[in-house]
């Protein structure tokens, strides 16, 4: 048997030689987003027809005034919230025999 040195056992793993690890360039998690190597990706704009463009503007007044409630409706809504939130506010200060749940909390949420 003959001895070698720096060949004990398990070789020379670890040390950067044979069937080392190599080692490795600085970790880059992405490249960053650059809007100059992106235009390709990006073509310009074209305007549209004006009578395009009217017609487009119609149908959004008129989805809007579609998705707006009416002062009554607005007002009954409003009504409404301000019923629910006195009944729960009074089941969470005196619950009586509402035994269903605990109510801890309540938030309105939205306009």
């Amino acid at each position: 048997m003959v001895m070698q040195r720096g060949r004990g056992r398990g070789g020379m793993r670890g040390r950067g030689g044979p069937g080392g690890m190599k080692p490795r360039g600085p970790f880059i998690p992405h490249v960053p987003f650059d809007i100059v190597l992106a235009e390709p990706a990006f073509p310009p704009v074209r305007s549209i027809p004006g009578q395009v463009e009217e017609a487009f503007q119609a149908a959004l007044v008129k989805r809007n005034q579609d998705l707006t409630p009416s002062e009554k409706e607005a007002t009954a809504l409003t009504n409404l919230v301000t019923k629910i939130q006195a009944v729960l506010d009074t089941l969470i200060v005196n619950p009586g025999s509402f035994d269903a749940c605990q109510i801890e909390e309540v938030r309105q949420v939205g306009s």
